[in-house]
């Protein structure tokens, strides 16, 4: 199942896709027990990289805003991160910033600079800002889950295939839909640039299971080693 999407490659908010090999593609990639709900960005350059985009603390990837990009009930975003320093507030993938309807995979803040943070305030204003334990070393692989749970009430972080960390009371009641374009590697006011290589990025309109999450990371270690 392949479904084209408009994904750009900026640097320094100029856009650089015809030089800096631009991603162009969604498609279902290997590891995922179901289809329709996936949106896979295979990220590439034309530079010869093992996996994924070499950031370099200038750049991000967009994607226009689409319906397809919307929740309304639980949803997963999973990517595999290899980041060259352990900077604070790095933005690793955004829709939005901290307004209405948007939310932010990002590093903590000073001290916590190694762990993933997330914030998120549904279309009720409702927020939950929440710093997992796990955390992010430089210079190796890791592969990241997050869950949106609405349905359980909490932010659930998983780390390598397992390693659950949970932020209970969320508090959401209802879903994220900012018209936001979602960003990889900054947020939507140019804050956080990512150094670092990223890979994989999927988003689902559901809650993966702990047996999904566990294969996806099986099926994609070798090639993040």
């Amino acid at each position: 199942w392949i479904k084209n999407i408009s994904l750009k490659r900026y640097r320094s908010g100029t856009d650089t896709s015809g030089d800096q090999g631009s991603p162009i593609e969604a498609l279902l990639t290997e590891g995922t027990t179901a289809g329709s709900d996936n949106q896979g960005f295979l990220l590439h350059d034309t530079t010869p990289i093992s996996n994924g985009v070499r950031m370099h603390g200038g750049e991000y990837i967009s994607v226009a805003d689409s319906e397809v990009l919307d929740f309304v009930s639980d949803y997963t975003v999973e990517f595999w991160v290899k980041p060259k320093t352990a900077t604070a507030n790095t933005r690793l993938v955004t829709k939005g910033e901290t307004g209405t309807g948007e939310w932010m995979i990002s590093t903590g803040a000073s001290s916590d600079e190694t762990k993933i943070r997330i914030y998120a305030k549904d279309d009720a204003d409702n927020a939950k800002d929440f710093v997992s334990t796990n955390t992010i070393p430089t210079g190796s692989w890791t592969h990241i889950v997050v869950i949106f749970n609405i349905t359980n009430d909490s932010v659930d972080v998983y780390k390598n295939g397992g390693n659950l960390s949970q932020g209970t009371s969320a508090g959401w009641s209802s879903g994220f839909t900012s018209t936001k374009e979602l960003r990889i590697g900054v947020n939507s006011a140019g804050n956080g640039y990512y150094d670092g290589l990223i890979d994989e990025v999927r988003t689902y309109s559901r809650a993966l299971s702990t047996a999904e999450i566990l294969k996806n990371y099986n099926n994609g270690k070798a090639s993040h080693s």
